[in-house]
């Protein structure tokens, strides 16, 4: 009796989501071949899945314009001399240059040996285009409407702040960005006794912040359970057999950028052990995927 009682182990966050992942796609399923179609699922789906997973949703979407401004702040105040920015900043951007121009190789020698649209059939093809059309369309004039270098350049350094913090989610996150690393700069050369509430002022917001994340964090296995549930349960994947080709294709080039390239540069340039760096990240990536998110 005097023995000291062992608590019961705790699941991993990370387990939790696979989980959630799993049953939400294997309930979905279920419910679409056994009752699809029926007025109850319509409404299971449209007043407590979806909601759920739109909480879980917005509940990281509100508070990325806060977090992504503070931790940049924050991180050029770390790096304690301003000169090393831009050093840091021109690597950054090689990296980038570099692994995107692979994963664009990936991409276009993968769809031109493969040409998985090919073999789709014009009934889904038809389908297809009815469900997106509006988002095709919306790309396809964005696309059009490539602007120069210079245009290109310009719009890096926002007019207004506040705007680009507004519109952060709709394609001004880039914007926000360079502005918060200007903001982080000049605090960073003033740096003195008055600035420091200013500093931790910051440093309050990226802890809020974080504390926010944590608490959808908490929710993710039931937001991803939810959102993978009103998918499957309306649509099932009667699409996607027909369409195997495409998704093969896809998956494929995502997991060569991914555990090929990536496992590449992490290995040779950055003496990094892969298989560690993945498991770190474990939670973060098995969110994205479930989402579809990369926020």
């Amino acid at each position: 009796d005097s023995a000291p009682r062992t608590g019961r182990r705790r699941i991993a966050r990370h387990t939790k989501i696979f989980f959630g992942l799993i049953f939400g796609l294997v309930f979905g399923l279920f419910v679409h071949e056994t009752a699809g179609g029926a007025p109850w699922v319509g409404w299971v789906v449209d007043n407590v899945a979806y909601p759920i997973g739109q909480i879980f949703l917005r509940l990281i979407f509100m508070i990325v314009v806060p977090l992504v401004f503070s931790s940049l702040v924050l991180g050029v105040l770390e790096l304690g001399d301003v000169k090393k920015l831009g050093r840091i900043g021109g690597k950054t951007l090689l990296y980038t240059l570099f692994a995107s121009g692979i994963s664009v190789a990936i991409g276009i020698t993968m769809v031109n040996v493969f040409r998985p649209g090919a073999g789709v059939d014009p009934s889904v093809r038809a389908e297809l285009s009815s469900t997106f059309a509006a988002g095709s369309k919306t790309a396809i004039e964005n696309a059009s409407k490539a602007s120069s270098w210079a245009d290109t350049l310009l719009s890096l350094i926002p007019r207004n702040p506040l705007a680009a913090a507004v519109d952060a989610l709709s394609g001004e996150m880039l914007a926000l960005m360079v502005f918060a690393v200007f903001f982080g700069v000049a605090l960073a050369r003033i740096r003195d006794e008055k600035a420091e509430p200013l500093i931790d002022f910051f440093s309050g917001v990226q802890r809020v912040s974080m504390k926010i994340v944590d608490w959808a964090m908490a929710l993710a296995p039931y937001g991803v359970a939810a959102l993978l549930f009103s998918l499957t349960a309306k649509s099932g994947f009667a699409v996607v057999p027909r369409l195997g080709g495409y998704v093969g294709v896809v998956v494929g080039g995502l997991a060569i950028q991914m555990f090929v390239v990536y496992s590449g540069i992490l290995k040779f340039l950055a003496r990094v052990p892969p298989i560690e760096w993945f498991f770190r990240c474990r939670e973060v990536i098995l969110t994205a995927f479930s989402t579809a998110s990369s926020n």
